[in-house]
């Protein structure tokens, strides 16, 4: 019998080697897995995160950040529009939304730049007379008595006057007109009433001063009649006859039916 000795330094793979090969498999493995699904997971989740970071959704987190009060968010929402897509339609609507919130938050002057802003650069659109009114609308806010600063009031006239010049037909056209006379009464009022100071101090030429471009610029204003007849009179105390005639006269032409009227046509009837 011929007994074979097989050699120890024949490669025969031992179970230790066997397991470490099947770890680095399963590993290996794992690893190709584990990338794939992330690599899924990016593209499935990306769509849905660039959605809700678009201009439309953006605007419309504003909108109701706004319509909860939640003002100073809103406006970061609308100036995000309009810094990140400046050429873009939502960047022209958030213009428009940040005018309101401004208004909506009681910042008036803000309000009417961005509102003017927005009439300016998009006259032809549909909403420009909105805008324009609203304008009007953001200075009216802020002309609050009668003895304060003029400057919101005219500014409101101002605009207010645009709106009628530029979109006559506009729905906001009628209104605008009644809120311009009403401004308009406001300082004619407000003159009158420095005007009627002067002539109680009997400052008679302060007064005309006051009381003379009332006429002039505010025609048809409701202290008209007090003007006329304030004015002659302050002619009157300063001599100036014929002045005082010509205002007296005026006064009745005008105003017939007015309680300054008749005091007017006693006094004409007694210097006769």
């Amino acid at each position: 019998m011929v007994v074979r000795i097989v050699s120890m330094n024949h490669t025969v793979p031992s179970l230790a080697a066997t397991g470490m090969i099947n770890r680095k498999s399963y590993l290996s493995l794992y690893t190709s897995l584990l990338f794939a699904a992330l690599v899924f997971t990016g593209c499935a989740t990306t769509p849905e995160r660039s959605r809700l970071t678009t201009p439309s959704s953006t605007i419309e987190e504003g909108i109701e950040l706004s319509q909860k009060g939640n003002y100073d968010s809103a406006i970061g929402k609308f100036r995000e529009i309009i810094d990140n897509y400046p050429l873009s339609r939502e960047a022209m609507e958030a213009q428009l939304l940040l005018a309101d919130t401004y208004y909506e938050k009681g910042e008036y002057e803000d309000g009417a730049a961005y509102y003017t802003d927005f009439a300016t650069l998009h006259p032809a659109h549909q909403k420009a007379s909105y805008a324009q009114f609203r304008k009007g609308m953001s200075y009216l806010k802020e002309a609050l008595s009668i003895d304060r600063d003029p400057t919101a009031t005219k500014k409101a006239i101002l605009a207010f006057d645009d709106l009628l010049t530029y979109y006559p037909s506009s729905i906001y056209s009628g209104k605008a007109r009644e809120l311009r006379l009403f401004l308009r009464n406001r300082l004619a009022a407000r003159e009158y009433m420095i005007g009627s100071f002067y002539f109680k101090k009997k400052n008679y030429r302060a007064a005309l001063r006051r009381f003379l471009p009332i006429i002039q610029n505010y025609p048809g204003a409701e202290v008209t009649p007090a003007v006329l007849f304030f004015s002659a009179m302050s002619y009157t105390e300063t001599g100036e006859r014929k002045e005082a005639e010509e205002m007296f006269t005026n006064l009745i032409d005008r105003y017939p039916y007015s309680s300054f009227t008749d005091r007017a046509r006693r006094i004409m009837k007694n210097s006769g």
